[in-house]
């Protein structure tokens, strides 16, 4: 998978599950050692960062993607209630309504990664 493709997927989430803030997508390999590292999601300037480790399959690289799209989606609901669990109740409506984007309407027509 390519970076353009993998920002081509983001664009389309963008569309369709809008965050509170933008989201830069990065690609970057991790050694072999830590090869079971994914990614990630921080919160910077002027929005976040999605990491993912570019030496994934391109499938896993799509969903560590919207694994990580997830955090960003919930991060403003759990600030509200005033706790951030990295794996909450609004983090799994998050990833469901990100999984159910990607899976019902964008991949109809990204099969070929």
């Amino acid at each position: 998978m390519t970076t353009k493709k993998l920002r081509e997927v983001m664009r389309k989430l963008r569309k369709r599950v809008p965050t509170d803030k933008p989201i830069r997508v990065i690609r970057r390999p991790y050694p072999v050692e830590i090869n079971e590292f994914m990614g990630y999601c921080i919160e910077g300037r002027p929005g976040y960062r999605v990491i993912v480790n570019s030496n994934l399959s391109p499938e896993m690289q799509v969903e560590t993607l919207l694994h990580e799209y997830a955090h960003a989606l919930c991060w403003p609901g759990q600030l509200e209630v005033g706790r951030i669990e990295a794996h909450d109740s609004l983090w799994g409506i998050a990833y469901a309504r990100t999984f159910r984007a990607y899976y019902e309407e964008i991949s109809r027509k990204e099969r070929n990664y």
